[in-house]
């Protein structure tokens, strides 16, 4: 979407493994690859909060100076109680990720924490920037380097690249069947 590549397919076939470097149980590539998906879902988004703030506080700050009819963006009640109930979303994003930091410092177990927490993360950042990108109208799209950008483009980027990390890492729907069934302790989904 944005131009640029991030992420990738890899398939391994037929490979040989010296006994020395093998990682946990032969055959069971998958469960390993699961258990790096946790600490995978925890650093790949650890950043999110502080990323997400600050495209807020541009979205503040264009709020606080560009008029539409007459009148500052502020001062539209709708766009206010929006821009407020991204700041809670935000804070308490970074709690949930200083929560699952302590847990993996302290050694515990995260069973459903980090899929919780990118889960939140992304989809957090899918709205931030769809309404980054209503905000800003028809300059929305614009991409960085055009006379015509607002916010240096950083709205039309970060809204496209949003799109993926709902996908990267596992999909908010196997996020959500994670938290059912390891956090929540609910059973699987019959499949059909």
């Amino acid at each position: 979407l944005t131009g640029g590549i991030y992420h990738y397919e890899v398939f391994i076939e037929n490979v040989r493994v010296q006994k020395d470097y093998l990682l946990g149980t032969e055959d069971e590539g998958f469960v390993q690859l699961l258990g790096g998906l946790d600490t995978d879902r925890f650093w790949g988004r650890f950043y999110k909060a502080p990323y997400l703030r600050r495209l807020l506080n541009q979205l503040v700050d264009y709020a606080n100076t560009t008029k539409r009819n007459g009148r500052l963006l502020a001062h539209d009640p709708i766009i206010r109680q929006k821009l407020a109930g991204f700041a809670t979303e935000i804070e308490a994003l970074r709690m949930m990720f200083y929560r699952n930091g302590w847990l993996i410092k302290e050694g515990l177990p995260t069973p459903y924490e980090s899929s919780l927490n990118k889960l939140y993360a992304d989809e957090t950042g899918q709205k931030l920037t769809a309404f980054g990108m209503e905000l800003l109208g028809m300059y929305g799209p614009v991409k960085a380097g055009s006379r015509w950008a607002k916010l240096h483009g950083t709205m039309s980027h970060a809204y496209q690249t949003s799109i993926g990390h709902t996908i990267a890492g596992g999909t908010s729907e196997v996020l959500r069947t994670t938290v059912a069934t390891r956090g929540l302790g609910l059973p699987r989904e019959k499949r059909s």
